[in-house]
């Protein structure tokens, strides 16, 4: 849902097929539910590093499912001990 905002938002239909054509690539992403324990992790990391709820669930989904990386473009989601964050620009532009 967070993906396809960009695409809603300046009415790009190209973009929005191409994210959409994206995350129907069988095999590509594994969806995961989010339980109590998620939900859990969740709220510690919202106290201690003011996260926003979506982007806290982003990475307490990401540490319970054991991601090793997170790839994002949310420049305020700080890399963890246990999870490296990558940004997509940076991946994009070959800084990574």
């Amino acid at each position: 849902a967070e993906v396809m905002v960009g695409p809603y938002r300046v009415g790009d239909p190209v973009a929005l097929a191409r994210t959409q054509e994206f995350f129907a690539t069988r095999n590509l992403l594994e969806i995961r539910q989010h339980g109590s324990a998620e939900f859990d992790d969740t709220a510690r990391l919202r106290a201690v590093t003011g996260l926003s709820l979506a982007d806290a669930l982003h990475v307490a989904t990401a540490r319970r499912a054991r991601c090793d990386v997170l790839l994002t473009n949310d420049a305020r989601i700080p890399a963890f001990e246990d999870l490296a964050v990558v940004r997509l620009d940076d991946v994009q532009s070959g800084q990574q």
